[in-house]
């Protein structure tokens, strides 16, 4: 939910202030959530593989080091339909079913499935 809300926030103020790349003057303070990092969680405004996307990194406990990377609204951007790359990647997943939530295992684990969640190659996302 939190990567949801920052997402539909952060379109909010690019929309308003007539943008279509969301850089790195912009903060969490600019949107109009709250930054929700955590001790569990740390969030990224700008992931370098999907610069209008959010993503989350999961920093304690057994899933340590599981990556969550929420397209929204902002996949078309990234993925042409329909896609013809790897099975594994966000755009197979967003032209076969419309999907925009993703999740990537922490190294050495299987933690996605511990969220109900397929593992995808999101890239650098969840390294803030």
């Amino acid at each position: 939910m939190a990567l949801k809300r920052i997402g539909e926030s952060k379109l909010r103020v690019m929309d308003n202030r007539d943008i279509t790349t969301f850089n790195n003057q912009f903060t969490f303070a600019q949107l109009d959530v709250q930054n929700p990092t955590n001790e569990q969680f740390s969030y990224d405004l700008k992931p370098g593989s999907f610069v209008n996307a959010v993503c989350a990194k999961r920093l304690r406990g057994d899933n340590a080091g599981t990556v969550f990377l929420f397209l929204g609204e902002t996949a078309s951007e990234y993925c042409s339909c329909p896609f013809s790359g790897s099975n594994t990647s966000p755009c197979a997943a967003y032209c076969a079913s419309g999907r925009k939530m993703f999740c990537q295992n922490a190294i050495g684990t299987n933690s996605c499935a511990n969220y109900g969640m397929d593992n995808y190659t999101i890239g650098s996302c969840g390294t803030p």
